[in-house]
């Protein structure tokens, strides 16, 4: 018997292998997390950032898309999503990370209440920023 796998079943196979569930990473409990969603346009289309909190106001989890499910832009995300995840738990600071995405440009930029957007990360450190100011940080 041959079996045929395709690239979707492939990946899903693979993320099941090697990277914890979400049940198994403490992101679903019987406890809602507080979740702050962010919009913004970038050189590559339109960002929504999710800065996901647990019960004590740290930040757990952020994910970024832009664009299609499969392209290469929302697997550059994807991947960027996880390194900062992976920073921030690890204990850098949200200034750090701030200050490291500002400024990243690229040679085309979206207006987004009148501030130029330049990049991806920089969106990223716009939304930090942002949910800096909701939280009082």
């Amino acid at each position: 018997m041959t079996m045929r796998m395709t690239s979707t079943s492939a990946t899903t196979m693979k993320n099941n292998l090697l990277a914890p569930s979400v049940e198994e990473r403490g992101l679903i409990s019987n406890t809602p997390y507080e979740n702050f969603t962010f919009s913004l346009p970038t050189p590559d289309g339109d960002a929504t950032i999710f800065i996901v909190e647990d019960e004590a106001g740290k930040i757990i989890r952020v994910d970024i898309t832009i664009g299609k499910a499969g392209s290469s832009v929302a697997a550059w995300c994807n991947g960027f999503s996880r390194m900062l995840t992976f920073a921030i738990n690890q204990g850098v600071a949200l200034d750090a990370v701030i200050e490291e995405l500002s400024d990243i440009a690229s040679d085309r930029f979206q207006f987004s209440d009148g501030v130029p957007i330049r990049s991806g990360p920089e969106a990223m450190a716009i939304a930090f920023k942002k949910y800096r100011a909701l939280k009082k940080l």
